[in-house]
């Protein structure tokens, strides 16, 4: 029970004590000074304990209706409450599903996966469940020459508490993509690391499109080989190095 109704019930409780017991006694005071005949006294005596079960089965009426009124707004508010929160939270995954990126929620606490949204389907080709049941699934799915990078990628993150890194994956059917993943730490009241909340994004057109435009302007369409720009490149970065380390 909250304090502030404990303390209310507690005043209640005395002034109902308070008030009984000044009746009480002014009551039968008042009996002995109006009447002097003991029939009569025996008989006021019956209709004040009457009465006063009658005021205070009123006052109990007045009490117990105030106290459900107040309740059925208290229920009324808080069904209120959750239809707005289900309304929100109805929005929110509309919202996500409609993302194309991946946002997901990782507990440091209990090195479980909290959510995941949609996206994840697309681009992973596994159902969202799957990375709440496995926290391993995510590493797994990381291309092997790309691991270590992640990896690394990650303590540093852990570190500084934010990071960028890019990887490539391995979808089930063998297909390999490109995710861009933005990680924050979150942190509680006292400064510890309680979370981690990043979205990734998938990136592998942006990546061909890139290695396409790197292969238009630096090889040759016909035979494949380096072009002259890709030479003179070369030949500049050389010739940059030779001046930096006073080489030939």
């Amino acid at each position: 029970m909250p304090r502030s109704s404990l303390l209310s019930a507690l005043r209640i409780a005395l002034t109902y004590l308070v008030v009984a017991a000044l009746w009480i006694v002014l009551s039968d005071r008042a009996v002995e000074w109006l009447f002097a005949d003991p029939h009569q006294q025996n008989l006021m005596q019956t209709w004040k304990g009457w009465f006063f079960v009658a005021v205070t089965a009123g006052l109990l009426f007045c009490l117990i209706r105030s106290a459900l009124r107040r309740l059925e707004r208290e229920i009324l508010e808080q069904q209120r409450l959750a239809s707005r929160l289900e309304a929100n939270n109805e929005v929110q995954r509309h919202l996500l599903a409609a993302l194309d990126n991946i946002v997901w929620l990782f507990d440091l606490t209990q090195q479980k996966m909290l959510f995941i949204s949609v996206a994840a389907e697309r681009i992973y080709g596994l159902p969202c469940q799957s990375f709440i049941d496995d926290n391993s699934l995510w590493l797994r799915s990381i291309h092997p020459e790309d691991v270590v990078l992640a990896e690394t990628k990650q303590q540093l993150m852990q570190s500084q508490g934010w990071g960028e890194v890019e990887y490539r994956i391995v979808r089930p059917d063998g297909q390999q993509r490109w995710i861009r993943d933005r990680t924050q730490m979150l942190f509680d009241a006292a400064g510890n690391a309680v979370s981690l909340i990043g979205i990734a994004t998938d990136i592998t057109d942006q990546r061909q499109h890139a290695e396409h435009i790197h292969r238009l302007s630096n090889y040759d369409n016909l035979t494949g080989l380096p072009n002259r720009m890709m030479l003179e490149g070369l030949m500049y970065s050389a010739l940059t190095a030779a001046r930096r380390d006073g080489k030939r």
